[in-house]
C-alpha cells in the first residue's frame, strides 16, 4: 500500500486526485494521500493538507507533482525543494505528471525534467506511460550540496526560524504565526523573485555577477537568493530587528554572511546615503507603498544617482486596481497612473514584465493587478 504526498494546489478536487494517482503510485487509499499546496497552514494544517515546504511525513513511498502545479522557480531551487523530500522518504520515488503546457502559459519557466535530471545525476528515471518518476540514488546527498539555493538551510527548518523570532518578538502566539507567515511567503518567494529578477537583468545586459541594494529588504531572503549566485547585496530596513538581528542570521546560516550586509535605514532615508556607493542594481519588492508618499519622488531620484551606467532599478508592486479593498494594505498600495508617473518623472521610462515568465508585457496589462518594473540608467 502507498502512502502519497502530492504537489498541487487548493482547488483540487480530492476525491478525483486519488483516483489519478494511483495510476501511476498503485492502490491508493483516501486516507493515505496528503495534498501539499501554498495556502495550506504549517502550524495547524487542514486533515488531509499539508504546506508545500513542511517536511516530509514519516512512512512516505510516493510524492506526486501534478501538471496543474505552477512551477515558477529557478531550476536549482526545485530540484533543491524536492530532491531534498524525496532524500527524506528513504526508497521512496518522485512522480512528474507529463505537462500540458500551451505556448500561452503564462507559468513558463527555465524548469524541466531534463535540467531536474542534469542537477541531481544521481537519481535513476523512469517512465511509464504519461507519469516520469525518479528514485533517489547513494550520491542524492551529495547532488543536493552542489546547488545554488538557500533553500538547503530551511529544509526543515520552520522550528528554528520561528526559535529565532520568538528570541526577537517573544515566545507568543504572535511570534508563531509572524514566524508562520514569513516562512511560508517570504523565504521560498524569494526564490521565484530573484529568478524572475536574474532573467530581466540579463536582458539588460547585467548577466554576470553584479552588486545589488535592496530597499526595504527586510530579513534578507531576496537577497540571500541573489548572494547564492555570486552576487553581492547590501540589504536596508526601518526594522532594526530584522536589519541588525535576523538578517545576519539567515545570513550565517545560509553561508553567504561574505556577500550580504545589513543596515537599519528608511526608504525616507535613502535620499541621505553617500553618493561615493555605486550599485548595478537597486531593487524594491513590495516595500515602496509603505513609505511616506512625499518622500518617494526624491528616493527615486536618488537611487537613480547611485546606479552605475546601465544599471537597473526593479520596482515590483500590488497595484490597488488588483487589490481587495478589505486587505490591510489597500489604501497604502499605488493606483497603477500615479505609480508609472513617479517613475517617469524620477527615474525613467518604465519596462514592465511578467513576474510569472520574466517576459516583457504592456503597462496596460501590469497596471490590471501586479507590476514589475525596469529602469535602466544611461
Amino acid at each position: 500500500m502507498s502512502r502519497v504526498e502530492i504537489i498541487g494546489h487548493q482547488r483540487l478536487d480530492y476525491r478525483g486526485v486519488v483516483d489519478r494517482v494511483s495510476a501511476c503510485a498503485g492502490r491508493v487509499d483516501e486516507g493515505d494521500v496528503t495534498i501539499r499546496h501554498a495556502m495550506a497552514g504549517i502550524l495547524k494544517p487542514a486533515p488531509g493538507y499539508r504546506h508545500l515546504y513542511a517536511d516530509t511525513q514519516p512512512g512516505t513511498t510516493d510524492i506526486v507533482v501534478l501538471s496543474e502545479f505552477p512551477i515558477l522557480y529557478s531550476n536549482d531551487f526545485t530540484a533543491a525543494w524536492l530532491g531534498h523530500l524525496l532524500k527524506d522518504a528513504p526508497g521512496g520515488r518522485l512522480w512528474f505528471e507529463s505537462r500540458r503546457q500551451k505556448s500561452s502559459d503564462p507559468f513558463r519557466t527555465e524548469f524541466s525534467l531534463q535540467q531536474f535530471a542534469k542537477s541531481l545525476p544521481s537519481l535513476r528515471e523512469k517512465r511509464k506511460g504519461s507519469w516520469t518518476s525518479f528514485e533517489g540514488g547513494p550520491g542524492l546527498a551529495e547532488d543536493l550540496e552542489s546547488l545554488r539555493s538557500i533553500y538547503a538551510s530551511f529544509h526543515n527548518g520552520f522550528q528554528a526560524f520561528a526559535a529565532k523570532l520568538a528570541e526577537i518578538l517573544g515566545p507568543s502566539e504572535g511570534s508563531l504565526k509572524a514566524a508562520e507567515s514569513t516562512y511560508k511567503y517570504s523565504i521560498f518567494g524569494a526564490n521565484q523573485k530573484s529568478h524572475i529578477s536574474s532573467c530581466i537583468l540579463r536582458s539588460h545586459g547585467l548577466g554576470g555577477r553584479h552588486r545589488g541594494l535592496d530597499v526595504g529588504g527586510g530579513y534578507g531572503f531576496f537577497a540571500a537568493e541573489m548572494a547564492a549566485n555570486g552576487d553581492t547585496y547590501e540589504v536596508i530596513d526601518y526594522d532594526r530587528k530584522k536589519a541588525e538581528i535576523v538578517g545576519p542570521w539567515l545570513a550565517e546560516r545560509t553561508g553567504l554572511a561574505s556577500r550580504l550586509a545589513f543596515r537599519t535605514v528608511s526608504i525616507e532615508q535613502v535620499p541621505q546615503l553617500p553618493r561615493s556607493q555605486h550599485y548595478d542594481v537597486i531593487s524594491f519588492f513590495g516595500s515602496m507603498l509603505y513609505a511616506d508618499r512625499s518622500a518617494v519622488p526624491a528616493t527615486l531620484k536618488a537611487c537613480m544617482d547611485m546606479l552605475c551606467p546601465g544599471g537597473v532599478l526593479l520596482v515590483h508592486e500590488n497595484v490597488r486596481e488588483g487589490g481587495k479593498p478589505e486587505s490591510v494594505d489597500y489604501m497604502k498600495m499605488f493606483p497603477a497612473d500615479e505609480l508609472r508617473s513617479l517613475l517617469r518623472q524620477n527615474a525613467g521610462e518604465p519596462t514592465c514584465y511578467s513576474m510569472f515568465s520574466g517576459e516583457v508585457v504592456p503597462w496596460e496589462q501590469a497596471a490590471r493587478s501586479l507590476v514589475m518594473a525596469a529602469v535602466r540608467k544611461n
